[in-house]
């Protein structure tokens, strides 16, 4: 079985359960070095709690923080180096929460560096608190909060996508395209709860996007993902100055959709080693 260690400016900084690696173009006259005007591509990493403060910090920053690193893949008694220089957050996806699915949670990351070479990895590494499989959590432990409004009976929250345009830029004779950033963008969320009490938010619905009050105003909401005795904290995303554009019910629920102008991340100390 294979272990995806992931190395960040010199320092191991957790363990990943999944590592995939797309549109690499390789050239071994340059010892593995990407060759002139080549696209090293993307590296997509999959990762839950159990990650060291400095990536979660990294994870916080939505983009704006280029990291020199490596993904060590561990198979037996040999394992490989994916290095990359200068690389940038393009998307992060924050996993869809259920109160009735007993999945493993993980938040999935994609990573766009300027340089990716591979190399040989020591022997024997020594993995220290990162050693064994990748910490996850569970998608059915979770909190929405939306400011003004009892929304204890949350059941389901879709999936919510982060992403930032990432625009390559040539440098004359220089073997790689330099990066940098453009728009960033995020996805809309959906969130569900029983019709029964879920009137509130059906009069903010109709205020806002229906009559077109503004009155009614945007709000800021939060979700939690929450450790297996739901007190202990692993993330919390913050949602700002959000605004529902859809509601959709049936005989027993409420689906409101809402759109996202900001958002922010934070670990809480439960999630860092």
């Amino acid at each position: 079985m294979k272990t995806y260690v992931l190395e960040l400016d010199g320092k191991l900084a957790g363990t990943l359960s999944a590592v995939r690696a797309s549109s690499l173009t390789i050239s071994s006259k340059e010892n593995g070095v990407l060759g002139k005007a080549a696209s090293p591509g993307e590296i997509v990493i999959a990762l839950g709690t159990g990650m060291s403060a400095a990536f979660y910090k990294w994870l916080g920053s939505f983009g704006g923080v280029r990291k020199n690193g490596a993904i060590i893949i561990i198979d037996g008694g040999k394992s490989t180096r994916i290095e990359f220089s200068f690389a940038l957050i393009s998307q992060i996806v924050f996993p869809e929460l259920g109160a009735s699915n007993s999945s493993a949670g993980s938040i999935q990351v994609t990573l766009r560096p300027e340089v990716i070479k591979f190399s040989s990895g020591a022997e024997k590494i020594d993995l220290g608190v990162y050693a064994g499989t990748a910490s996850s959590w569970v998608v059915k432990n979770f909190k929405f909060r939306l400011d003004g409004f009892n929304t204890n009976r949350v059941y389901s929250v879709s999936s919510l996508t982060w992403g930032q345009k990432i625009i390559e830029e040539s440098q004359g004779n220089a073997r790689v395209n330099l990066l940098r950033t453009g728009s960033a963008t995020i996805s809309s969320l959906t969130f569900s709860l029983p019709l029964d009490g879920a009137d509130p938010l059906r009069d903010w619905f109709n205020d806002f996007a229906v009559k077109g009050n503004m009155r009614a105003g945007t709000k800021s909401a939060e979700i939690t993902y929450l450790s297996s005795n739901l007190k202990s904290e692993y993330f919390a995303v913050q949602l700002k100055e959000v605004g529902p554009y859809s509601l959709k019910m049936d005989r027993a629920s409420v689906t409101i959709a809402i759109y996202i102008e900001d958002l922010s991340f934070t670990a809480g100390a439960a999630a860092i080693k």
